[in-house]
């Protein structure tokens, strides 16, 4: 998911939430609370899909930074006995 997605989902959201808030204030008809359901479950997805997007995110930034510190880690005297040719 790209940021431009996230932020038109992010925005759809509070579209959605901003709706439902205006469809309980009104009266609690069939069709109203079918719109309420409607929306509630398209915003529940939306959240969802947004969580596994910052979440395969977070890995991605988690293999990054584990991948740089394993690269730039300093050696220790047993790294370097163990390198030597004669180690």
């Amino acid at each position: 998911m790209t940021r431009d997605a996230v932020a038109i989902a992010q925005w759809k959201c509070t579209f959605l939430a901003k709706k439902i808030v205006m469809l309980r204030a009104a009266s609690p008809d069939a069709t109203v609370t079918g719109a309420i359901a409607r929306y509630q479950a398209e915003m529940d997805y939306l959240i969802a899909t947004i969580a596994r997007a910052c979440a395969k995110a977070d890995a991605v930034v988690a293999l990054r930074r584990a991948a740089a510190a394993e690269h730039h880690e300093p050696r220790t005297d047993n790294a370097v006995r163990d390198a030597s040719p004669s180690g």
